[in-house]
């Protein structure tokens, strides 16, 4: 059995060291002149920066290789943690938080730094509030004060894109509320429906994490799983 546990020891030592080498060929492959820097910030992290910051990478596009900086990625970290410890966040499991808050990219959108802004926006509108459904749907609302729906075009507007503009398609208005939602920790994520044959079109839409399950939202309601397609 001792010997077993050795051996397992071994291969895992064996795998860390090979998949940190592959993210490092990564690194150097798509980050250009910020390469660098990315491979500095990884060798002086350390504790949840460097999980974090590990995770991100690896799960980083080559478009996203290339334009992350360790600026940014360290925002990104200290605010999602900060997040953590607003009220309604208390019992967001690990993997949860990891796969759905963290995060720096939802969709096809071009990338862009929008946590800083968004948390420190939206922070005052739900520092009190101890329900992540009610924070949910005050995220939400205040979304849809800075957009309205209206067709754009095939390729995903960025967040602050769709602010200025003040209009974007449901795929925009679903990136959106996922990046503001996000910044202050609630947990989010994509869904969609290629067709549906009753509109003749497609849909996009948000769901969230609760102690409950996942829930979805759709419209400027006030509470979750109601929308106009609930039926």
């Amino acid at each position: 059995m001792r010997m077993k546990l050795v051996l397992l020891n071994i291969v895992f030592i064996v795998c860390f060291v090979w998949l940190d080498a592959d993210l490092l060929q990564r690194i150097d492959t798509y980050s250009g002149e910020h390469a660098p820097q990315v491979r500095s910030f990884l060798q002086d992290a350390s504790g949840d920066t460097l999980r974090y910051g590990t995770f991100l990478l690896e799960n980083a596009t080559p478009n996203d290789l290339a334009v992350l900086t360790p600026e940014v990625l360290k925002s990104t970290i200290k605010l999602a943690i900060e997040s953590r410890k607003l009220p309604y966040a208390a019992t967001i499991p690990e993997d949860i938080f990891t796969h759905f808050v963290l995060p720096h990219r939802v969709s096809q959108e071009p990338l862009e730094n929008w946590r800083p802004e968004f948390y420190h926006t939206l922070l005052p509108l739900v520092k009190d509030e101890t329900d992540i459904e009610k924070a949910a749907i005050i995220v939400n609302l205040w979304v849809l004060e800075q957009m309205t729906y209206k067709p754009t075009h095939g390729r995903d507007q960025a967040p602050f894109t769709t602010m200025r503009r003040g209009y974007g398609r449901c795929e925009e208005n679903m990136i959106i509320y996922i990046a503001a939602a996000r910044s202050v920790g609630i947990p989010c994520r994509p869904a969609s429906a290629p067709y549906w044959n009753f509109t003749d079109s497609n849909h996009a839409w948000v769901e969230v994490w609760t102690p409950q399950g996942w829930k979805y939202l759709g419209e400027p309601e006030n509470s979750l799983n109601r929308a106009w397609f609930s039926k």
